[in-house]
């Protein structure tokens, strides 16, 4: 039962516990325990982290207006991707000679629609889903003394970069080059790079 006491609330069963409402913590000066709501519930129901996180995601009532913007559809942004250079010379420059990225692996990547050089000379990764329709690209500057990083505006993070070799083994990766590089080992180990389909998810967050 919680009963105020200036800018903190106390239990009646349990005098020695102050919760903070403001920083969302707890501490209970008789036995020392502290923390969120989550170390509440274990340290009052005897339970475990996740069967405490269980209960209080059974007792969550989500206000309506948030179920009615939620249940809303989105708008689908669409991916426009960048200009077309005339030549691949910076793409291959970079991957090749900078980032070490087998020629074989590249030129496959250009042969499946998946890599091109833009009108700024930046890499262009691009990933196509099943109606093999552009849904995200990402950018990578070839300049080794200015980096520069970016996704194309409109790309769909559900699907990212991803290359489907119908494989049945995944290798997630941050970034492309990541994945490259793990293909390029591959091969060198003598393992087909094509036995495995990959992710990038472009960061990780």
């Amino acid at each position: 039962t919680p009963v105020k006491i200036g800018s903190y609330y106390t239990l009646k069963e349990h005098d020695s516990v102050r919760i903070d409402p403001r920083k969302n913590i707890f501490f209970r000066n008789s036995t020392g325990d502290r923390g969120t709501v989550i170390d509440f519930v274990m340290a009052f129901k005897g339970v475990s982290c996740g069967e405490a996180i269980k209960l209080l995601w059974d007792e969550i009532v989500l206000p309506k207006v948030y179920k009615e913007q939620n249940s809303v559809p989105q708008k689908k942004k669409e991916l426009i991707l960048p200009a077309k250079a005339r030549n691949m010379k910076n793409v291959f420059a970079y991957l090749v000679k900078t980032r070490c990225i087998s020629q074989k692996l590249v030129q496959e990547l250009v042969y499946r629609d998946m890599l091109y050089q833009d009108d700024r000379n930046n890499c262009v990764f691009v990933s196509r889903n099943e109606e093999n329709i552009a849904v995200f690209a990402t950018v990578r500057g070839t300049n080794t003394y200015k980096r520069w990083v970016g996704d194309v505006y409109g790309c769909d993070y559900s699907h990212s970069f991803f290359i489907d070799n119908g494989a049945d083994k995944l290798v997630v990766a941050e970034s492309v080059i990541d994945a490259l590089s793990f293909m390029d080992v591959m091969d060198q180990r003598g393992n087909n790079h094509l036995n495995y389909n990959y992710l990038a998810l472009s960061g990780t967050g």
